[in-house]
């Protein structure tokens, strides 16, 4: 109905324009909130479609203005990372909702520290898990029902309180009293859960198996995914302690199979630790030993169950799945030998590349080479390791080949075969399934028609349900969903990789690319961030880092990430005209003059950025007649000459400029030039309507107002000082403006104002789109945006 006005007025024919537009823009991240919870009640947070519905909700946030809704998917994306198996990044999400600055009903800080909690007592951090306690606490009254926080918070501590056999611990601290039977079910099942741990405690394994047993056949019915896993745990934990093991393996039997449908790694992780007969028997869910408490092991105890989970994600959870891993990530061909009979292939491979003659008849080719590949008996190996090996580097380098051949089918039928006898091999099942994709998106229209996609997505599937712990497989996976856009699928696909390989720079990278895709730098960098400190020593991924750290305003980061960066690759262009932005915003001029002058050197070609960074120097140290110089030498240079920066990157540039020139007095002809340039090119900063604007007091009842118009060009346009390179062709554009007024009338009469120094010609309206009302704020215009051909 958000979606559809038709099928919303199909329910309620009377509902009027104005009405329903404002039932989307309020209702609509509420309702990808409901979709997500839902979800994940009924098929788990890691299940298909859970990234797509955070993603989605964060955009749809941005969309309509609801920026505050974001922390809610944030906590969502706390719990599907932590369901994930991946508790670094769950932490990074959590915290950030710690740290957040919400005000009033937008306070979200109390979830984000229970869900800190959660984590760490999930990796036995017992000890930091209790230290807290009183966040807990303080944020309870932030939160927007508070009764219900209290009641969250009292099971919560009162748990950690017994874990540390100090059952009254927070008892004075955590008063709330609890609601009639049947009122709240949820906290009824928490309440039953924490009180069989007592009793567990206690050694009354009968009450508590009870107790729970009665609770899992009401979750069974009602089809809570979750919460039946949850309680499954409690079960299986008071079962284990009473020592009654044959019942233990039989209910646990059941949750793997359920979990591993639902991909929950996190909670196969907790059942192998639960299953693991060397581990202490502990009353609640983890995946590591305690480190405080009287569950805690003894020092001399610590070594035999440390090797279940070193208690941290970055580092490698299971040591006998390495070599097997060696084996299988056949992506990265420089780690790994190669069979001798693949390995002469790939040196023919290098000598035809290297031939630039042209090709003799009798001479090697690519068909020749891709024919030799399918003849290879792999039953000539000596081993079955031997000649699975050998099939995956014959499938790896036909998917390298088959582009550059027309010998497609013959390929897809010898894979077919090959795939008929080792269907259960994962490994071999993903790049059979990448071949076809590289077929047929890539091949001919026959090879197109012949190749089933659903086929593929069901292969890429299959192959990761065969084994969850292979991360080129999920990479491959990944790769596939994000040809196709499923942009949520493969975020999920290259979380997982990645979770499984931090050391992997380009699972890193690629994940980091969704995460920008969707708005969400400070994620990025925290992939990447992850990964660079791993040692992985790869220099696009620094060079990636660094970029986003400028972009969230953290610029010792970025000047940390690009020392690293230089000391891989040295005198590399571009490096020190983003370390001067860093050290311009840390007002370090001196520092900042010598990167440039060495920035002018590296990259003599692209003068514009520099002379700009040049002008900010010169207004920073207060030197006004090097500012006039550099100002008067920038506005000689053409903005439609300017091919060797992006739309952003020449955006940034005239933000740099306007900081400098903006120091120059109001009625200095080159300011004025600068400010009429950054009009005309439709990149001025905000900052320069605001100097405009905020003049006087702020009116009461004022809107905000997008305004679009449309601006005619006539032959002036060839050699306007505001038109970009690749806009010589134009005859009109659209724009977008961001107004203050009291009216549409007054909001228009504004754009119009400032878009005649755009161009000469008239412009005209064509919308005014009320976007927001009732603000106590100064009138005028806000911001511009880039224009569009019209």
């Amino acid at each position: 109905m958000l979606a559809s006005n038709e099928l919303a007025r199909s329910i309620q024919p009377d509902l009027s324009e104005q009405e329903y537009e404002w039932a989307v823009h309020w209702y609509s991240s509420c309702g990808y909130d409901n979709l997500a919870k839902a979800t994940a009640e009924i098929s788990g947070h890691n299940s298909e479609g859970m990234h797509a519905c955070i993603s989605e909700g964060i955009e749809v946030c941005r969309r309509t203005g609801k920026t505050q809704c974001i922390t809610c998917f944030r906590e969502y994306a706390t719990d599907v990372y932590h369901t994930a198996d991946d508790t670094d990044m769950a932490l990074h999400y959590a915290r950030m909702g710690m740290a957040a600055e919400n005000l009033e009903s937008q306070d979200r800080r109390w979830a984000s520290v229970t869900d800190v909690m959660e984590i760490l007592l999930t990796r036995g951090e017992l000890a930091a898990a209790s230290e807290l306690a009183d966040s807990a606490i303080e944020f309870v009254e932030t939160w927007h029902s508070p009764i219900r926080a209290r009641l969250i918070t009292k099971n919560i501590l009162t748990e950690i309180a017994y874990l540390l056999g100090d059952p009254k611990r927070w008892e004075e601290q955590c008063v709330q009293a609890a609601p009639p039977k049947g009122e709240y079910l949820s906290y009824e099942l928490s309440c039953d859960c924490m009180q069989a741990m007592i009793e567990c405690i206690a050694g009354d394994f009968d009450a508590a198996i009870k107790r729970l047993t009665r609770w899992e056949q009401q979750l069974t019915r009602r089809q809570c995914f979750e919460q039946w896993a949850e309680t499954r745990f409690c079960l299986l934990a008071a079962y284990r302690m009473a020592g009654n093991q044959l019942e233990f393996e039989r209910l646990a039997d059941q949750l793997q199979r359920k979990l591993q449908a639902a991909r929950d790694w996190h909670a196969l992780r907790c059942l192998k630790y639960m299953r693991d007969e060397s581990t202490i028997p502990v009353p609640r869910v983890i995946t590591n030993h305690l480190d405080v408490g009287p569950f805690a092991p003894q020092k001399s105890n610590v070594a035999a169950t440390s090797s279940i989970d070193s208690g941290s994600d970055s580092d490698s959870e299971k040591e006998e799945d390495a070599s097997a891993d060696q084996s299988i990530t056949i992506d990265d061909s420089s780690d790994h030998e190669l069979p001798p009979v693949i390995a002469e292939i790939h040196e023919r491979l290098a000598k035809l590349i290297a031939d630039e003659t042209p090709a003799d008849e009798g001479q090697d080719s690519i068909d020749n080479i891709i024919t030799d590949l399918m003849a290879i008996n792999t039953l000539d190996q000596t081993s079955e390791d031997d000649r699975q090996s050998t099939s995956r580097w014959a499938l790896y380098t036909l998917s390298l080949l088959v582009p550059q051949t027309e010998l497609a089918n013959e390929v897809w039928d010898w894979a077919g075969k090959l795939l008929a006898g080792q269907r259960q091999d994962a490994v071999t099942l993903s790049l059979v399934a990448r071949l076809g994709s590289i077929l047929k998106y890539n091949g001919s229209e026959q090879m197109s028609d012949r190749i089933d996609e659903k086929q593929l997505e069901g292969w890429f599937r299959e192959s990761l349900d065969l084994d969850a712990e292979n991360a080129s497989n999920f990479g491959r996976a990944g790769d596939f969903f994000l040809f196709l856009e499923n942009l949520g699928e493969a975020e999920r696909c290259y979380a997982r990789g990645w979770r499984l390989d931090r050391s992997d720079g380009d699972l890193a990278s690629k994940l980091a690319r969704i995460y920008r895709r969707t708005e969400r730098e400070r994620d990025a960098l925290a992939v990447l961030d992850m990964t660079i400190r791993t040692g992985t020593e790869d220099p696009n991924l620094l060079w990636e880092a660094a970029l986003s750290a400028q972009v969230l305003g953290q610029h010792e980061s970025t000047l940390t990430y690009l020392q690293a960066f230089d000391d891989l690759v040295p005198d590399q262009p571009w490096g020190n005209y983003y370390r001067t932005n860093s050290l311009l915003e840390l007002q370090r001029f001196e520092e900042a003059l010598t990167a440039v002058e060495r920035e002018t050197e590296l990259n003599p070609d692209s003068p514009f950025p520099v002379l700009a960074q040049r002008a900010a120097i010169a207004a920073g140290t207060g030197q006004t007649a090097k500012l006039q110089q550099w100002v008067t030498e920038i506005l000689s240079l053409p903005l439609s000459s300017i091919d060797y920066l992006t739309p952003s990157g020449l955006q940034k540039a005239l933000a740099v400029l306007w900081q400098a020139a903006e120091t120059l007095a109001a009625d200095d002809p080159l300011r004025v030039q600068v400010i009429e340039l950054l009009v005309a090119s439709h990149l001025a900063p905000d900052r320069l309507f605001e100097q405009h604007r905020v003049i006087g007091e702020p009116l009461e009842n004022v809107n905000f107002y997008r305004c679009t118009i449309e601006q005619p060009l006539d032959e002036r346009w060839l050699n306007w000082p505001g038109r970009l390179v690749g806009e010589e062709e134009l005859s009109s554009y659209q724009a977008t403006w961001g107004v203050i007024a009291r009216s549409d009338n007054e909001a228009a009469e504004s754009v119009l104002e400032w878009q005649s120094k755009c161009f000469p010609l008239a412009a005209k309206i064509l919308d005014v789109e009320l976007a927001g009302e009732g603000y106590r704020e100064h009138v005028g215009v806000v911001w511009q945006r880039p224009r569009i051909s019209s």
